[in-house]
């Protein structure tokens, strides 16, 4: 994990102290809050004549995006 967790209401995705508690919702943006953590799979090593893949744009999907600003 890179950084820590800055603890506050807006990690929880609802809005604290609510009557309607959790089935309320916050959009407050709570990425500066959030830690970064790096996935490493140890148990793949790349050979001497692996490469990496390169799919041109339109044979690509993405199934996951997070973006801000």
């Amino acid at each position: 994990m890179s950084g820590g967790i800055r603890w506050s209401d807006e990690l929880f995705g609802y809005t604290i102290g609510t009557p309607a508690e959790d089935l309320s919702y916050d959009n407050r943006d709570s990425g500066q809050r959030d830690a970064e953590v790096p996935v490493v799979d140890s148990h793949f090593h790349l050979g001497a004549d692996d490469r990496s893949p390169s799919p041109s744009l339109n044979r690509s999907v993405i199934y996951e995006c997070h973006v801000r600003a």
